[in-house]
């Protein structure tokens, strides 16, 4: 996932994806649980708005079509974000990987303005990490992720 790049460039770890886990090398394995790691013992927690995000379409004959994501708002589920904010009151930013995430999360979502000030919680929209989005390198990117956490992660 184009994340795990840019959280790589911030923690300056060479970690690179692999689609297939079962053709993860050792080397690969340990560069992805040392990033992993590192994000995780930050506080930082990744969640997607969608629980079928990373779901394929299925075909008229039932096979999966590996090429087609879920496409149609009807067909997402929203993961409980509120349920998990409400049982972590210590959570003060929610950052949202590009402008269609923070679009789903707003509108699957109830973030009233008295929710996010009671609560004290802010919500802002990182620069996407997808390859499609090229206005930005990488790099700008991770400068970009890295200023937006730094409010609460003083020690990035």
């Amino acid at each position: 996932r184009s994340m795990w790049i840019v959280l790589s460039k911030i923690f300056q770890n060479d970690y690179k994806p692999v689609k297939d886990i079962k053709l993860m090398s050792h080397k690969k394995i340990k560069s992805y649980l040392e990033i992993r790691t590192a994000v995780l013992s930050k506080g930082i927690c990744i969640w997607d708005v969608l629980a079928d995000v990373h779901e394929k379409q299925k075909s008229n004959n039932g096979s999966r079509n590996k090429n087609k994501r879920l496409k149609k708002q009807q067909d997402k589920h929203p993961n409980d974000i509120m349920k998990f904010l409400n049982k972590n009151p210590s959570i003060r930013m929610v950052a949202c990987i590009g402008k269609k995430t923070y679009t789903s999360f707003t509108n699957l979502n109830d973030l009233s303005t008295n929710f996010s000030v009671q609560k004290n919680l802010e919500c802002i929209v990182l620069p996407s990490s997808s390859p499609a989005n090229s206005s930005i390198s990488v790099e700008e990117k991770a400068s970009a992720w890295k200023d937006a956490m730094r409010k609460y992660i003083l020690s990035l």
